[in-house]
């Protein structure tokens, strides 16, 4: 199995991804664009 996940590693690899999808749920939080 995974020990303790190298969630720096991870993090790193998939950075790009993780921001895409940190802004399209910021922006689909409801109230952010006026409704």
């Amino acid at each position: 199995g995974i020990e303790k996940a190298p969630l720096l590693t991870l993090l790193k690899k998939d950075f790009k991804g993780l921001v895409v999808v940190l802004l399209i749920a910021v922006v689909n939080r409801p109230g952010f664009l006026g409704d």
